[in-house]
């Protein structure tokens, strides 16, 4: 566990690591399947914290932070995709475990790497999902 990952980040990461489960899911059980995996982890955003700030120290200690740290996690990674398109989003994550194999990254790197891949401005998306909390209407 790296210093950031202690302060903060897990969220993002294990968000990531959530959604590759969801994917593989969908892939092997189909669509249905797939859905209610989704509907299972669906979160309330006036009941979680920024991403950004859980720890893993947060996941051991904290009951709620599950909702926050995998589900929260889950959702605004598959966001991210659905913002991005698959082809944009799957290019990003092969440049991003390209450039971070074996090394430890933060939700920055994760940023500025999706934001260099697809030559967009992501600065709102991680502000209002991953750095910030606030009540965000998902309907």
């Amino acid at each position: 566990m790296s210093q950031d990952q202690a302060d903060g980040d897990a969220g993002e990461v294990e968000g990531f690591a959530e959604f590759s489960g969801w994917r593989a899911l969908r892939e092997h059980r189909g669509e249905a399947a797939w859905l209610r995996r989704l509907a299972r982890s669906f979160f309330d955003p006036d009941h979680t914290a920024a991403l950004q700030s859980m720890s893993v120290i947060d996941n051991g200690l904290d009951p709620s932070a599950r909702q926050t740290i995998y589900d929260k996690g889950g959702w605004v990674t598959h966001m991210l995709r659905q913002r991005l398109g698959d082809e944009a989003f799957d290019a990003a994550c092969r440049q991003f475990l390209d450039q971070f194999r074996f090394r430890t990254a933060t939700a920055a790197d994760v940023e500025a790497v999706f934001a260099a891949a697809t030559q967009q401005d992501l600065a709102p998306f991680f502000a209002a999902w991953v750095r910030g909390n606030d009540s965000i209407d998902l309907a």
